[in-house]
């Protein structure tokens, strides 16, 4: 039981450095690991029977790594910049395998009460669950890929830029065709008025002279068709 106590109460010094929970404990008179366990055990309850349960399981995941984060980028020291960041990589790590959640939920419905469970396990102070996978896990994995790795993004990266310099080539030449096309519509919106109007000048004359061309023809001999002989 004294190792247990013991055990709150350093849990408790780490509560009290978060400014929000030292302002509850001051005004409350209850100790921050207890606001901190209570709030646990209510969200706990949601995510068991369902409730919200993968919104819960994210932000049980991301606030607290997310706060401490920004603390430690603010902080002179290096320790905590590196214990966040391995933390964050074995998160993102996760979540890759997380993306199956739909599929595992259907045959595992408390998913979401395990991720959350192991997201605190990964972080917690006590545990340090990702400095933990990372020096048994993913520091050996990239240590044996992480050369083919680096030869693979050489590779991508290289013709992704010979990609984008053939498109910013293509890119050029769109933009100097739409430019002459530009121009193009500029000189024929400019020239269709005035080949209207003279249209219109010449459908006139030819109106004007439409009667007497009419009277012309009327004066031409018609055709005599032959009639048949008779038998």
């Amino acid at each position: 039981m004294d190792a247990l106590n013991q055990k709150i109460d350093e849990l408790n010094v780490e509560c009290r450095k978060i400014d929000l929970l030292k302002k509850f404990e001051e005004k409350t008179g209850v100790k921050s690991i207890h606001g901190v366990l209570g709030g646990a055990c209510i969200i706990t309850g949601f995510v068991f029977m369902g409730v919200f349960a993968q919104m819960l399981a994210n932000f049980a995941g991301c606030i607290y790594p997310l706060y401490k984060s920004i603390k430690s980028l603010q902080s002179p020291q290096v320790n905590d910049d590196k214990q966040w960041l391995t933390y964050w990589t074995v998160y993102g790590l996760f979540m890759i395998f997380d993306d199956m959640s739909w599929f595992i939920t259907s045959y595992l419905p408390s998913y979401y009460l395990i991720k959350m469970i192991f997201l605190i396990w990964l972080y917690a102070p006590t545990t340090n669950g990702a400095v933990l996978l990372y020096n048994t896990v993913v520091k050996d994995l990239f240590a044996q890929y992480s050369r083919k790795i680096d030869k693979f993004l050489v590779q991508l990266f290289g013709e992704s830029k010979q990609l984008a310099e053939e498109i910013k080539e293509r890119s050029t030449d769109r933009r100097t065709l739409s430019r002459l096309l530009f121009i193009a519509d500029k000189i024929d919106d400019t020239i269709r008025p005035r080949s209207t109007s003279a249209r219109d000048e010449s459908i006139a004359g030819e109106g004007s002279h439409s009667e007497p061309a009419v009277g012309s023809l009327s004066k031409e001999d018609p055709k005599v068709v032959p009639n048949k002989k008779e038998d």
